[in-house]
C-alpha cells in the first residue's frame, strides 16, 4: 500500500504490521484493568470488539483541516456497514499536532453528523491522563469513529461504576470538547 509521508513522498506501508501494532496497543494498554479506571480497563469495550472482529482498520493520510472529502466519505460509508462498530482511520505519518488532531476529529464529526457518527482524534503525543495513566499513547495518529448510539450506550453502562472516580474536571472538559456536543 502507498501513502504520502510527512514530506509528500510516496512510500510503501505494511497494513498488516500497522494493524499488529494497533492490536498490541489494545491488548497491552487499553484492555488491562487499571486502578486509575476503578479496576476496569481504560477502554472496557475494545476487547469484545476486537475478539468479535468489529473493528475496521483503514490506513490513510490525515493531512490537515478541513477533513478531506475522502475521510468524510469513509466515515459516511462506514455508518452503513453493520458488520463493524468501530472505524479506525490510521495515519502512519503523524502530520498534525495534538490540537489539530482533536480539531480534525471535531470537524469530521460535524461533517458526518447526519449519519450520527462521531470521530475522536487520538494522537500519539496526547497528554490526556487519568491518575498518571496515559491511555491515548496510541502508535499512530488515528480517528476513532463510532456511532453516537454506541458511545451513549457505553457512557450509560459506565455511569455509576468506579470508572470515572479519578477523572479530573480537566479530563471531563477535554472529552466534552472532543465529543460532548455530538452526544446530545
Amino acid at each position: 500500500m502507498h501513502v504520502s509521508d510527512a514530506h509528500g513522498n510516496i512510500v510503501d506501508v505494511d497494513p498488516v504490521q500497522i494493524t499488529r501494532q494497533m492490536l498490541r496497543y489494545f491488548t497491552e494498554v487499553l484492555e488491562i484493568p487499571r486502578v486509575e479506571f476503578g479496576g476496569l480497563p481504560a477502554c472496557p469495550f475494545v476487547r469484545r470488539e476486537r475478539e468479535q472482529d468489529k473493528i475496521r482498520y483503514d490506513i490513510c493520510q490525515i493531512a490537515g483541516l478541513p477533513p478531506s472529502i475522502e475521510s468524510v466519505e469513509r466515515v459516511r460509508q462506514f455508518a452503513d456497514e453493520p458488520q463493524y462498530t468501530t472505524l479506525l482511520l490510521i495515519d502512519p505519518f503523524t502530520r498534525l499536532s495534538v490540537s489539530e488532531c482533536v480539531q480534525y476529529g471535531v470537524e469530521l464529526s460535524k461533517a458526518a453528523a447526519d449519519r450520527r457518527m462521531v470521530a475522536i482524534g487520538v494522537h500519539p503525543d496526547d497528554p490526556f491522563e487519568i491518575g498518571g495513566m496515559r491511555p491515548r499513547c496510541i502508535p499512530y495518529l488515528t480517528m476513532l469513529c463510532q456511532s453516537v448510539d454506541l458511545l451513549q450506550d457505553a457512557k450509560q453502562r459506565l455511569d455509576g461504576s468506579a470508572y470515572y472516580q479519578r477523572w479530573t474536571r480537566a479530563a471531563w472538559e477535554y472529552n466534552a470538547q472532543q465529543i460532548g456536543v455530538f452526544l446530545r
